[in-house]
Parts: structure tokens; sequence; C-alpha cells
């Protein structure tokens, strides 16, 4: 499992979570009830989601803004 660093830009690895856009991380990987989790920062505000369903995300999507 990538263990991610403050401002890491990571996205989504599942082509089938809708939210395609690239997130930075606020708060790197850390333990939850046993699960890694990491905190992220959406639109919206600061957002969480478990490390093994992210990626850091290539150069060409930080550029876009979203995922390939």
């Amino acid at each position: 499992m990538t263990k991610f660093k403050l401002n890491n830009k990571v996205v989504f690895s599942n082509k089938d979570v809708p939210n395609n856009l690239v997130m930075t991380v606020k708060r790197g990987n850390y333990k939850n009830a046993g699960m890694e989790m990491v905190t992220i920062e959406l639109p919206g505000g600061l957002g969480h989601a478990f490390a093994s369903e992210l990626r850091v995300a290539t150069a060409l999507e930080v550029e876009k803004g979203i995922r390939e």
C-alpha cells in the first residue's frame, strides 16, 4: 500500500468511483479502527478516504485537474 504524505496529489484508483477530481492530501496515512485512512481536500471541505482506494496522480492528471 502507498504511504501518502502531506500535499500529495491523489485520485481514486477505481474508475467506477464518480469522483474524478485530483485531490490534495491534508493528513497522510493514519489508522482508524484498524483501517488505513487519508484525509483529503475536496471542493466542499475535508473528507476521509481509505488509503487502499487512492493512488498518486500523474503529472498529466495534476495539470488537467481530473483523473484520466
